[in-house]
């Protein structure tokens, strides 16, 4: 599974034009998702109308960074 939701970001741009990054990891949850929308309501919608409809999508947490104390990305 993880190899066909890897791609799924690196296929379609309407897919994923919105993420930025994507990391496999360990845990509950197979993949970490970064995303950059213009605001909550297309972020909303991205969820609901692309990432929600793939098949391979059983859930959805979604957590939104208010501030950060270090942030050591260009």
């Amino acid at each position: 599974m993880a190899r066909t939701m890897s791609s799924a970001w690196q296929e379609p741009p309407d897919r994923g034009s919105h993420v930025r990054e994507c990391h496999d990891i360990t845990g509950t949850v197979e993949h970490l998702l970064r995303i950059g929308t213009a605001n909550l309501a297309a972020c909303k919608q991205w969820h609901t109308d692309v990432l929600g409809l793939l098949p391979q999508v059983r859930s959805i947490s979604a957590f939104v960074v208010t501030g950060s104390q270090k942030d050591e990305r260009a």
